[in-house]
C-alpha cells in the first residue's frame, strides 16, 4: 500500500492546568502564519465507552474488562506509529500502518466465565474497523438478538467505521477523517437468576434497556475533523482551520441488582458530549464537556431506588459542582458530576490546554459507580469489588501555530502544445469540488503572459468572462469569472480560453487561480456548546500549474475558394434577381465553423429590398428602398473535404436607374486536417468574392404610342423583299406617297 511521505513530528506542548482558556486578547495570525495542509503537522483522536465494567461477577459467572458501546477515531499527519490506548488500556488504536482509523463496536469482553464448559463464549460483538489510505466507505457490522445466557443477552448490535485519507495532500473538509460507532440496544449482562425459556436474562447484574425502544439504545460514537477558527464563546479567531475531536454518547437507563433488594437505577438523560478544539490561535484551545442541554435547569441525571426519593439533578448541578457523591448502603456508591481531567490523571487534575492554542486533551466520566465485595450467607464471594464507568469519554488535538490552510487542487490543460502564428487554441480550467462542502464565491483568474515576439488576442471565453482583455497583439492579460459557484461535492464547473495566436516566435504561458468559500457542509453536528464551528465560511485558495504554448512561424495557407452568380444580370425596376455564394473545400481538412457575409451597395438611384435568404441568415436587413446592407450566415459547415456550400439570396430592385454590387467574405476555421494540410490544424482562414455588379437596374420599356388616323395616311406596310414584281410594286408606292404628301401640303396653304 502505498503511504504519503511522513512528516516530522512537533515538539510536546506546554501543559497548563486550566480547564478551559478563554481568549482576552489576542492577535490573530496573519495568513502568512498559516501552515499550508501539505506542510502542516496535526494529530487527534477521540474514544468512548458508553458503560465500562473492570469485573463484573455473580456467583461463578463473571466477565471483566467490558465494554459496552465503544467507539474510537483517530488521525496522525505523521502517521498513526503505534497502538494508542485508552486509561482503562484498552486500544483505540491498534498498531496499524495508517493515517487515519476508525473503529466501533457494540460489546467487548475480556474475560467471560462461565461454570458450565457448554456455556457460549463472548468476546467482541458487531466490531468494525477502518484505515486509510486509500479512504474508506463507512463499514458497518451488525448482530442481533445475541443470547449468551448467563453471559449476556443484547436484542441488537451494531458497529461502525469510516477512516479518510486523501493522496496528493488534499484535505478533507465538512466530514470526519476518522470515524467510529459503538450502538447497542437492551445490553444485560450476567445472569443472577436461574436461566429460563423467557427472553434475555432473568435478573442481570448490569442492564442497559427500558421498555420503550427509544430509549433502550446505549451508543458512543467518535469522530475527528476540521473545524473553523473560532473561540468557545463563538468569536472569529482567523481565517484558516482547527481540529476537533469528539465523542457523543446516548445511554440507555442502566440498571443493577434487578429484582434484588439492591436495585437501583441511573438515567442519564439526552446526549452527552466531549470535546476538544485546537485553533492554533493564541488562547484559542478548549475543552467543552456536558449535556447537550439548551437551559441549564433542564433534568439530565435521575437515579432512582426501591424505597427512597428519586434523586434527580439539572445540568446546572452536573457542571457547577467538582463532582456528587451518592452512596449506596451496603452496595458502594455512585459519584455524579466530576470536570475533565487529564488523559491518565487522578481526579481533579487539570486538562491539558496549551496556551497558544495548538493542544488540547481531556478525559471525564459521566458517572463512576464502586461497587463493594459482596459475600452469600456461606461467606462466599458473590460479587467483587468493581469499578463501573458510565459515559467514559476522551479527547486529544494539535495543530501547527497558526491553524492549517486547506488549498483547493486547480489544474489547467492547453489542447496543443505548439501553435503557429494565426491559429487559435483553447485551454481550459475544470474547477472540481473534492470536498464535503459546496463551494460558494468561486473566482477564477486566468493570467496570459509571453515571451519572445508571442503575441495573443482573447477570442472567446466560455462562459463569457466577467473581464477579458480586449485588443490584438496582447503581451499580457487577465481574464476573470467574478463567480461560477456554487459547486456542489463532487461536482466540476469547467471554464475555457480560446486564444489566437500572434506575432511571431515565443512562448504564450499562463497560470490560473481560484479562490472560493466553504459553505454548507455534509457533516451534522458540528457544534461546541451552541456554537457552530464547521468551516462553513472559510476560504480556500489554489494555482495551477504553469501552462505554457510555443508559438511558432505562421503557416500560408491559401484563401478559401468563394465564387458567385448572380441571375438574372440585368433587371427592371421592380424585378426580382437571386444571388448565390458558394464555397468550395479544396483542403485536406474540414471546415468548421462558417460564416459568409455578403456586402450589398448601390450607386446611381438604384435600391433593393432582401426578399428572402436560404438557409435563413443570422442577420438580414429589413424595410424597403435599401441603398446598402449587410446579410450574415454563421455557424455553418462542416464542409468535409472536396464537398461544397451554398448560400442564397433572393432581391427585388427598387429606386431608378443605376447599380447594384456587393462584396462576399467568407471566414472558418480548419480542423481534422491529414496529409500536407496536417500543420494548419486550427488555422483561420478567409476567402473573398471581388466586388462585382450584381445587376442593372433599367426603367422597364414602354409601350408603343398610338398614332392618329388620318385620311390618306399609311400606318404600315408589309413589303415583299424580293423579285421584279416587287420593285415595281415599290416604285408604284412610291409614287403614290409622294402624290399624297404633296395634296397635304396644299390643303394646308389653303388654309
Amino acid at each position: 500500500m502505498s503511504r504519503s511521505p511522513r512528516r516530522p513530528r512537533p515538539a510536546p506542548a506546554l501543559k497548563v492546568g486550566l480547564l478551559v482558556l478563554l481568549l482576552a486578547a489576542y492577535a490573530p495570525p496573519t495568513a502568512s502564519s498559516q501552515v499550508p495542509y501539505a506542510e502542516a503537522v496535526f494529530s487527534g483522536y477521540s474514544t468512548g465507552t458508553a458503560i465500562h465494567a473492570d469485573a463484573l461477577q455473580s456467583g461463578t459467572v463473571r466477565v471483566a474488562n467490558v465494554d459496552v458501546s465503544f467507539s474510537g477515531a483517530a488521525v496522525d499527519s505523521t502517521g498513526l506509529s503505534g497502538p494508542i490506548l485508552n486509561e482503562m488500556q484498552r486500544p483505540v488504536v491498534p498498531a496499524v500502518e495508517a493515517d487515519s482509523y476508525g473503529r466501533g463496536s457494540a460489546l467487548e469482553v475480556g474475560v467471560a466465565q462461565a461454570p458450565d464448559a457448554g456455556s457460549p463464549t463472548l468476546s467482541v460483538l458487531a466490531r468494525a474497523e477502518a484505515s486509510a489510505p486509500p479512504s474508506t466507505d463507512v463499514v458497518t457490522r451488525e448482530a442481533g438478538p445475541v443470547d449468551a445466557d448467563p453471559l449476556a443477552w443484547v436484542s441488537a448490535a451494531r458497529g461502525q467505521a469510516q477512516a479518510r485519507w486523501e493522496p496528493d495532500a488534499l484535505c478533507v473538509i465538512g466530514a470526519p477523517y476518522s470515524y467510529g460507532l459503538g450502538y447497542v440496544a437492551d445490553a444485560q449482562l450476567v445472569d443472577t437468576g436461574q436461566e429460563t425459556a423467557a427472553e434475555g436474562l432473568d435478573s442481570p447484574l448490569l442492564a442497559a434497556d427500558a421498555p420503550d425502544p427509544a430509549r433502550a439504545v446505549t451508543r458512543s460514537m467518535s469522530r475527528t475533523m476540521f473545524t473553523r477558527q473560532v473561540s468557545q464563546a463563538g468569536a472569529e479567531l482567523g481565517s484558516a482551520l482547527g481540529l476537533i475531536s469528539e465523542t457523543r454518547q446516548t445511554i440507555a437507563p442502566v440498571t443493577l441488582f434487578r429484582g434484588g433488594t439492591n436495585e437501583v437505577t441511573i438515567e442519564l438523560l439526552g446526549e452527552w458530549v466531549l470535546q476538544a478544539v485546537a485553533t492554533g490561535v493564541s488562547g484559542g484551545a478548549y475543552v467543552q464537556y456536558g449535556p447537550d442541554a439548551e437551559n441549564p435547569e433542564t433534568i439530565v441525571v435521575r437515579i432512582l431506588r426501591a424505597g427512597a426519593p428519586a434523586l434527580e439533578l439539572a445540568a446546572q448541578d452536573v457542571l457547577d459542582d467538582d463532582g456528587l457523591v451518592v452512596p449506596i448502603p451496603g452496595v458502594g456508591e455512585i459519584v455524579i458530576g466530576e470536570p475533565p481531567r487529564a488523559i491518565g490523571g487522578a481526579t481533579g487534575s487539570a486538562p491539558t490546554v496549551a496556551a497558544d492554542g495548538t493542544e488540547v486533551a481531556a478525559a471525564v466520566d459521566v458517572a463512576r459507580i464502586r461497587l463493594l465485595e459482596q459475600r452469600n450467607a456461606e461467606g462466599q464471594i458473590s460479587q467483587r469489588a468493581a469499578n463501573i464507568r458510565l459515559g467514559h469519554m476522551e479527547v486529544s488535538s494539535t495543530v501547527p501555530v497558526g491553524g492549517i490552510e486547506c488549498e483547493l487542487p486547480v489544474t489547467k490543460t492547453s489542447d496543443v502544445p505548439t501553435i503557429n502564428v494565426g491559429q487559435t487554441f483553447v485551454t481550459t480550467i475544470p474547477v472540481t469540488n473534492p470536498f464535503d462542502c459546496v463551494l460558494e464565491d468561486v473566482v477564477v483568474t486566468d493570467e496570459i503572459g509571453t515571451e519572445g515576439a508571442a503575441r495573443f488576442e482573447v477570442t472567446e471565453t466560455d462562459p463569457p468572462a466577467d473581464d477579458v482583455p480586449e485588443g490584438s497583439e496582447l503581451d499580457v492579460g487577465v481574464v476573470t469569472w467574478n463567480d461560477i459557484g456554487p459547486i456542489e461535492p463532487g461536482e466540476t464547473v469547467e471554464v475555457t480560453v480560446t486564444l489566437l495566436a500572434q506575432g511571431g516566435v515565443g512562448t504564450i504561458f499562463d497560470t490560473a487561480s481560484v479562490t472560493a468559500t466553504f459553505g454548507d457542509c455534509a457533516a451534522e453536528g458540528t457544534s461546541v456548546g451552541g456554537v457552530d464551528v464547521s468551516p462553513t465560511g472559510v476560504g480556500t485558495q489554489g494555482t495551477s500549474e504553469e501552462v505554457r504554448v510555443e508559438v511558432e512561424e505562421p503557416v500560408e495557407t491559401p484563401p478559401l475558394d468563394v465564387t458567385k452568380t448572380v441571375d438574372p444580370g440585368t433587371v427592371t425596376i421592380g424585378g426580382a434577381f437571386t444571388v448565390t455564394i458558394e464555397v468550395t473545400n479544396d483542403f485536406d481538412c474540414t471546415i468548421e465553423e462558417l460564416t459568409i457575409s455578403d456586402a450589398i451597395t448601390t450607386t446611381g438611384d438604384a435600391r433593393f429590398r432582401v426578399d428572402s435568404t436560404e438557409p435563413e441568415a443570422d442577420e438580414v436587413p429589413d424595410g424597403e428602398n435599401l441603398s446598402d446592407a449587410t446579410i450574415v450566415w454563421e455557424g455553418l459547415g462542416p464542409i468535409e473535404p472536396g464537398g461544397s456550400l451554398a448560400v442564397t439570396a433572393v432581391f427585388t430592385a427598387q429606386g431608378g436607374r443605376g447599380e447594384i454590387s456587393d462584396l462576399a467574405t467568407a471566414t472558418a476555421t480548419l480542423a481534422d486536417c491529414e496529409g500536407e494540410d496536417a500543420a494548419r490544424e486550427g488555422v483561420g482562414v478567409a476567402g473573398t468574392a471581388q466586388q462585382a455588379v450584381l445587376a442593372q437596374a433599367v426603367d422597364p420599356e414602354p409601350e408603343p404610342t398610338p398614332q392618329p388616323t388620318q385620311p390618306g395616311a399609311v400606318l404600315g406596310l408589309t413589303l415583299p423583299r424580293t423579285g421584279p414584281v416587287a420593285l415595281g410594286t415599290t416604285l408604284q408606292g412610291l409614287g403614290m406617297l409622294a402624290l399624297g404628301m404633296a395634296g397635304l401640303r396644299a390643303r394646308r396653304r389653303m388654309r
